[in-house]
């Protein structure tokens, strides 16, 4: 009897495990957030760098239309891929 509950317990779980994947796959999606095909140009003075998990949080101040400063945030890669791609705290240092 404790092996037929084992049993279905790991078929069970065989069944479930793929609808957590599909889940935890979804919370990257960028297509809601984003528009792939544009592309913007900025330029402002970085005022802080994060260097958090699960993303690095670039935040600059970036004069609009108006001459106004507005702040923008830009997420960017985890800090580990930000290293091995060769960035590291120093990269991008911060306006005084």
């Amino acid at each position: 009897m404790k092996y037929r509950f084992r049993s279905a317990a790991y078929i069970l779980l065989i069944f479930i495990s793929p609808l957590y994947q599909t889940t935890l796959h979804s919370h990257h999606s960028t297509q809601t957030l984003f528009v792939g095909s544009e592309i913007i140009t900025i330029k402002g003075l970085i005022i802080k760098m994060q260097w958090l998990n699960p993303h690095t949080i670039i935040s600059l101040d970036v004069k609009d239309g108006n001459g106004r400063v507005v702040t923008w945030k830009i997420e960017a890669d985890t800090p580990n891929t930000m290293l091995r791609q060769g960035l590291n705290r120093r990269t991008l240092q911060t306006s005084p």
